[in-house]
C-alpha cells in the first residue's frame, strides 16, 4: 500500500493548511469491534455520488459526452447544474457533506461560494473543504464541513499479486473533524465500478475493502495515537450490502490474535490481509436491521432494482441514527426514484440518491 499526503483548506476567505500525519501501522491482523459510547458531539452526514460532476472547462480528462460539441455542454450548463446541487445541499442541511465524483478542487470552491453567497448564518456556512483525485484521474471525492477539517491522508494500492494488471482505482481518503471537543475519524471512499463486469472486477473491489478494514481496525483497535477514536466510513462502495461478511461468515474466525469477539453494534465485517494474515474488523452498517433483515429499497437504481451501492459504517465510539435514503427532493420523482443528470438535456441531479445520518461520537 502506498500513501500520499495532499492537504486540507478553509474555504472561502481563508487558505490554511494542515499538515498530514504518517504513523506506520501494527502487525496485529484481528479486530474487535467496541461498542459506541453514549455522549459527546452528533452531526448530520450527508453522502452522495453526484454523477460525473466536471466543470466548464474542457481539459480533455473529462468523459467522452462531455466533450463532445453537440452535448452543449459549457459554461451556462455549468452554472445551472450548479445551482441545482447547491439548492439539494441547502435542503439537505447536513453539518457535513460529502460527494463522490467532482472533477477538481475548482468545483469545491465554486459549491462553497455559491451556497456562502445564499447564507448570511455563519453556523450554516461550509467553510472547510478538502478534495483529492488520483493523477490522471477524471473524478475524484471532495468534502465539505461546518466544523475544521485536518490531517488528510490517502492510502492507494499498488498491487502486483493478481494474474490481471491492476486498474485504475481511487484511493481512500481519511480525515479529521472536530466538533464539541470531540474528533471523528472520516474514510471516504469511491470504489472500483462494475464496468467490465461485476465477477470480473469484484477482486478490486476487495483490494479496496482491505485496505478500509485494516485501516479503520488500526484506529479502533490498533497501536496507532487515538486508538479507539469515533471512526465514520462512507461512500459509494460499488457493491451491494450482500457482498460483505455478516456474523455467520465470520463465526469461529481465527488468525493470529485468536478467536474473534463481536459486539452486538457491529453486524458487518470487513475483510483484509496483513503480513500473509487475515483478519476481519468489525463494523456498524445501517442498511442492516436490528432483526438481521436489510432495510428495503436502495440508494441505486439499475434494471428495475434497488442496490444499496452506497454506504456509511460506523466503528469505535461513534454511532450512526437517522439513517436516511433522500428520496424526497426534486433530485428524485414521484417513486423516489433518482432523477439522473442528462448531459444533452441540461436535466436531472445524479443517478444516486443520497444518503444521511446523524453521527454520535
Amino acid at each position: 500500500m502506498q500513501k500520499e499526503f495532499v492537504r486540507i483548506f478553509k474555504i472561502v476567505r481563508y487558505a490554511v493548511f494542515f499538515a498530514a500525519l504518517f504513523i506506520p501501522p501494527p502487525l496485529n491482523a484481528l479486530s474487535q469491534f467496541k461498542a459506541a459510547a453514549g455522549s459527546g458531539a452528533k452531526i448530520k452526514v450527508v453522502n452522495w455520488n453526484v454523477q460525473t460532476f466536471f466543470d466548464a472547462q474542457t481539459d480533455g480528462s473529462e468523459y467522452g459526452d462531455f466533450k463532445k460539441s453537440s452535448s452543449g455542454w459549457g459554461r451556462d450548463s455549468y452554472i445551472k447544474r450548479l445551482e441545482r446541487l447547491c439548492e439539494a445541499i441547502n435542503a439537505l442541511d447536513a453539518d457535513v457533506f460529502v460527494m463522490e465524483e467532482i472533477e477538481n478542487k475548482g468545483v469545491l470552491y465554486d459549491i462553497s461560494n455559491k451556497l456562502a453567497s445564499n447564507s448570511w448564518r455563519k453556523k450554516k456556512m461550509y467553510g472547510y473543504g478538502c478534495f483529492y483525485k488520483a493523477p490522471g484521474s477524471s473524478i475524484g471525492c471532495a468534502v465539505l464541513s461546518r466544523h475544521p477539517l485536518s490531517d488528510l491522508k490517502i492510502h492507494s494500492l499498488d498491487i502486483k499479486t493478481e494474474n490481471a494488471e491492476q486498474p485504475s482505482l481511487r484511493p481512500i481518503m481519511e480525515l479529521t473533524l472536530s466538533a464539541a471537543g470531540k474528533k471523528l475519524i472520516l474514510y471516504v471512499n469511491h470504489w472500483k465500478s462494475m464496468a467490465g463486469g461485476e465477477a470480473k472486477t469484484e477482486i478490486w473491489r476487495r483490494w479496496q475493502e482491505s485496505v478500509l478494514g485494516k485501516n479503520v481496525y488500526d484506529r479502533v483497535q490498533g497501536g496507532l495515537s487515538g486508538a479507539g477514536s469515533a471512526v465514520l466510513c462512507c461512500g459509494d462502495l460499488n457493491c451491494n450490502i450482500t457482498k460483505f461478511a455478516f456474523r455467520e461468515d465470520v463465526a469461529g474466525f481465527v488468525s493470529e490474535g485468536g478467536s474473534a469477539k463481536f459486539s452486538d453494534m457491529c453486524n458487518v465485517f470487513l475483510r483484509y490481509i496483513r503480513a500473509g494474515n487475515l483478519g476481519v474488523c468489525g463494523v456498524y452498517s445501517p442498511w442492516i436491521l436490528s432483526d438481521g433483515r436489510q432495510m428495503d429499497g436502495g440508494s441505486y437504481y439499475y434494471n428495475k432494482a434497488w442496490n444499496t451501492l452506497d454506504h456509511f459504517f460506523s466503528a469505535g465510539s461513534a454511532k450512526i441514527s437517522n439513517f436516511t435514503v433522500e428520496d424526497k427532493g426534486h433530485w428524485a420523482d414521484e417513486g423516489g426514484i433518482p432523477i439522473g443528470y442528462k448531459v444533452y438535456t441540461g436535466r436531472g441531479y445524479s443517478d444516486h440518491l443520497p444518503i444521511s445520518c446523524t453521527v454520535g461520537f
